[in-house]
């Protein structure tokens, strides 16, 4: 059906979050283009308004607190909705739990797997038609004893009560057969064993005996035992387990459960980091007992993706978990995700959003709209393609996908654009077109000029995994960029390897390092937004200055308030019901929080009793609503305050208010943000000391329009004689760096 004409999500009065009052239609089956610059109101339509009102339906039909829903007048006709965030990381989990692999390998394992015992023999898990069939096995003739093992018991006496209202007749104790009437007492330092019945097999009596072992099984919580006159006693479970006194038994050896075979239970050499006693898997010795065909659970989470993905195709044991967990391993290696070893804890930030698209898409039902945050934001050429394909897939099953990105090639795919922006003096929130895809240049490979062959720094050797002997030279004053797909290892390059090395930490391997001790600045663009406190003024080291001033005016100093009165972190003046955020999280136990605007301080995030204090006819409050290019012209005698200020217009954000919430930021603001952090912490070096100044990934958000800006901010860096080194995506920013060194593929 023509997107135009299908039945859609209609949005009307969209103002939440910095949008002008937004009216558009989202046709509903369609895979729906967010485009405009950085900053347009992109995130702010698709997950702040269209996602939030979506979770705050599905929250209130949970019966959860009610949360306050975005700031629109209406959202008609909405789904179900999912979205898929941008991050970095996996946030401490493996590779084989984000594809929700490790469970169903688990179950796989302990259904149909065996447990080597200490003897080296196999044991395996029964169900009652393998038992009944070990019955069948007894020779005609042989006299037969069913007994029960008792299970530890608390209270001996009450165990023997209940046994004498249940009519049984005998029990084992030892080697001795005691009449259960002549006993007042159970020992407890002895073994017990209830005797169920004593037969010679025969067909007749085989009902007979498959009874008696059904009442042993039950009354020894699955496990029975049959000894045979002048035999070795036969135990039967539903577990494998070897009761004490059998010859190789000792104390009885349990089926391992879930909890022992994840990384709940990590090894003991190595807690759970992986050195080589637990194949690097991390996991503890009972997933190294457990096997399957050839191959321990261990060995299986050893594996990479594509590596286990054959194995199960030949080796068929449990049709519906085989499928689920065929499906989960196929959809990584159409993504591009097979070179990934199931144990890693740790991947590129391209890799780890790949896995969590994978993740949030799997099993959907169809009509669910998917809400899909930078799918490609670290990606290049072939691994674009595939994530577009797997989201064309989605829309095919019947999905609606509402998808920001800055490709052109994903115009190539969409059925509908809505563009947002700029208009009639209008900074942004605008809507400017809604309507089928228009068109919109070819996506470019980069002109690579050549890596550097010798400077000031040089790194040599590096091999951590997937690095291979890699060398980089970074020659003084000059921009040096790392480019290649995601997974390559430039991050593990650049911040794991040489920026750790120079900072004297312990890095991945290399051979030999050699320059001058830098004044190192490198920004991580993760750990600073996640802080709840956080904000544009905190993040750019300009509240603190701004706190100093405060505390000399005179109503600060006649109230007694010193800078910490002003601190986010600090109770003395900050509101007390959001505790200095601007907003008031809620808990919903396993569902993620819900935050909202704080209604004592109305997001002012302080008490009253310190907003008396003004600097300059301004509180507290009232300076952190400024935008950065106003509070340049505040602060432009305070040199602390208007570096940072500067830095934000000079990227493009001096529009930005000093109190923006750090986790409210898009994923091109908090790249920008951290260009202007790294532009105003290079004037804050050692004087006479080199610089070197390292952004992982400055471009990531960042779409052809707001490129020519960084480049330029990045070049004035060099001409102010500083060393630029960065991890680049975009065409356009690695062609305006002084040299490129390009890493292979993973895999």
């Amino acid at each position: 059906m023509d997107p135009e004409r299908r039945p859609a999500v209609c949005v009307r009065g969209a103002r939440g979050f910095g949008l002008q009052g937004v009216d558009v239609d989202l046709p509903v089956g369609a895979l729906i283009a967010v485009t405009g610059r950085s900053g347009a109101g992109k995130t702010s339509l698709a997950l702040r308004t269209v996602f939030g009102e979506g979770r705050r339906r599905m929250l209130e039909l949970l019966g959860a607190p009610a949360i306050p829903g975005p700031d629109v007048d209406a959202i008609l006709g909405l789904p179900p909705v999912v979205a898929v965030e941008a991050g970095a990381g996996l946030e401490g989990r493996r590779v084989a739990e984000v594809l929700q692999v490790g469970g169903l390998l688990r179950a796989l394992f302990r259904r149909h797997g065996a447990l080597r015992l200490p003897d080296g023999s196999l044991a395996r898990p029964r169900d009652a038609a393998a038992l009944r069939r070990e019955l069948d096995l007894l020779p005609d003739g042989a006299r037969v004893t069913v007994l029960a093992p008792l299970p530890h018991m608390e209270d001996p006496a009450r165990v023997l009560d209940e046994l004498r209202r249940q009519a049984f007749i005998r029990v084992r104790i030892g080697d001795e057969v005691h009449r259960i009437a002549d006993l007042v007492t159970l020992p407890l330092d002895r073994r017990v064993d209830l005797v169920l019945d004593r037969l010679a097999c025969s067909p007749e009596r085989r009902a007979r005996l498959v009874e008696a072992v059904d009442a042993a099984l039950r009354v020894g919580r699955g496990r029975a035992l049959l000894e045979m006159d002048g035999g070795r006693p036969l135990p039967l479970s539903q577990d494998p387990w070897i009761p004490e006194d059998t010859p190789g038994g000792g104390a009885g050896v349990p089926w391992p459960t879930d909890e022992a075979l994840s990384w709940r239970s990590p090894c003991g050499g190595c807690g759970g980091a992986g050195c080589a006693a637990c194949g690097g898997t991390g996991l503890g010795e009972a997933a190294g007992r457990l096997i399957l065909g050839d191959l321990t659970l261990r060995g299986a989470l050893a594996l990479r993706v594509n590596e286990l993905h054959p194995i199960l195709m030949r080796t068929p044991s449990d049709p519906r978990l085989e499928d689920a967990l065929l499906e989960r391993l196929s959809g990584a290696i159409t993504l591009g995700l097979g070179h990934l070893p199931l144990a890693a804890a740790e991947v590129g930030d391209g890799e780890a959003d790949r896995l969590r698209l994978l993740r949030a898409t799997l099993d959907l039902p169809p009509g669910v709209l998917v809400v899909v945050d930078e799918p490609c934001a670290r990606l290049m050429g072939d691994q674009r393609a595939r994530v577009l394909r797997h989201l064309c897939g989605l829309r095919d099953r019947g999905q609606t996908l509402l998808v920001i990105d800055h490709g052109p090639d994903l115009l190539g795919v969409a059925e509908h654009e809505v563009e947002l922006g700029a208009s009639g003096g209008v900074r942004s929130g605008v809507l400017r077109w809604s309507g089928p895809p228009r068109g919109a240049p070819p996506l470019r490979a980069p002109r690579l000029r050549p890596a550097a062959t010798d400077g000031l720094w040089s790194l040599r050797g590096a091999s951590g995994d997937p690095l291979r002997a890699v060398d980089l030279h970074l020659p003084a004053g000059a921009w040096t960029t790392v480019t290649g797909p995601s997974g390559a290892g430039k991050t593990r390059l650049v911040v794991h390897t040489l920026c750790a090395a120079l900072r004297g930490m312990p890095a991945l391997p290399y051979r030999e390092l050699r320059g001058p001790e830098p004044v190192l600045t490198l920004i991580d663009r993760v750990t600073a937004t996640r802080a709840r406190h956080a904000c544009v003024a905190t993040l750019m080291e300009a509240w603190g200055p701004i706190r100093e001033l405060l505390a000399q005016t005179p109503a600060a100093r006649a109230a007694g308030f010193g800078p910490e009165a002003f601190s986010f972190n600090r109770p003395e003046g900050r509101c007390p019901t959001c505790e200095g955020a601007g907003e008031v999280v809620v808990e919903l136990g396993p569902l993620p929080a819900a935050a909202h605007g704080c209604p004592t301080c109305l997001g002012g995030r302080f008490a009253d009793r310190v907003l008396t204090a003004r600097w300059r006819g301004l509180s507290a409050a009232e300076l952190l609503a400024l935008r950065a290019d106003a509070a340049g012209e505040l602060f432009q005698r305070q040199p602390a305050v208007a570096r940072a200020t500067q830095a934000l217009c000079a990227v493009g954000l001096g529009w930005m208010p000093l109190g923006r919430a750090a986790h409210t930021l898009s994923t091109g603001e908090t790249q920008r943000l951290h260009l202007a952090r790294l532009i105003s912490a290079a004037g804050r070096g050692s004087a006479g000391k080199p610089r070197l100044l390292v952004a992982d990934g400055p471009d990531v958000g960042l779409g052809p329009d707001d490129t020519p800006a960084l480049a330029a901010a990045l070049r004035a860096l060099c001409a102010a004689g500083h060393t630029v080194l960065t991890v680049s995506y975009s065409a356009d920013l690695i062609d305006a760096a002084d040299h490129a060194l390009a890493l292979p593929g993973p895999g």
